[in-house]
């Protein structure tokens, strides 16, 4: 008799994750359970994505702390995950929260997590907190990415603060990297 294993679960999770079926990937991480089967790292993250995907971003902070509780460490992946879903929504002191949270486990944020944490902070209209992320990213020497540009000026420009945007812009076009039409 064939029983599916963690490994098949992971993968179906992860199939519905990219599915948009946030809901039925739920669904199989909660049949884990009931399967004697224990979730790692993987089907953790790739259930955080699904509900980051649906804008569930309560479900995927209660995945977070599921995943603490049973010892199972998170990855910089877990949190990206996270802190777009928190973006998404608006809820961007959470997302810093989040950001803070994973620099005091010790895991280096990278451009993805500076890109979601600054779009969070665009889409609640806080400009000062998203040109503080980037001028972070800066000192910890990780290299902007276009979208990470884009979130500060679109930051700026709701925050009434074109000057800043200007010289964001020129700053691109210093280190070349092309602007977009936005």
């Amino acid at each position: 008799k064939l029983t599916p294993d963690i490994i098949t679960f992971s993968a179906t999770v992860s199939s519905c994750e990219r599915s948009g079926q946030w809901a039925k990937a739920l669904a199989l991480f909660n049949e884990l359970h009931h399967a004697r089967l224990v979730p790692g790292t993987i089907t953790y993250n790739a259930t955080i994505s699904a509900c980051e995907k649906a804008h569930q971003w309560p479900l995927a902070m209660q995945l977070l702390e599921q995943m603490q509780a049973a010892s199972i460490v998170p990855v910089s992946t877990t949190y990206n995950a996270l802190t777009s879903a928190l973006g998404g929504a608006g809820e961007w002191e959470a997302a810093l929260c989040t950001l803070q949270r994973m620099r005091q486990q010790g895991i280096v944020p990278d451009v993805v997590t500076y890109s979601a944490a600054i779009s969070a902070c665009e889409k609640g209209q806080e400009w000062a907190p998203a040109l503080d992320l980037l001028r972070q990213l800066r000192l910890q020497r990780v290299e902007a990415a276009l979208i990470t540009f884009n979130a500060t000026i679109s930051a700026c420009e709701k925050g009434q603060q074109w000057k800043q945007g200007l010289a964001l812009l020129n700053e691109m076009r210093r280190v070349r990297q092309l602007p977009s039409i936005v």
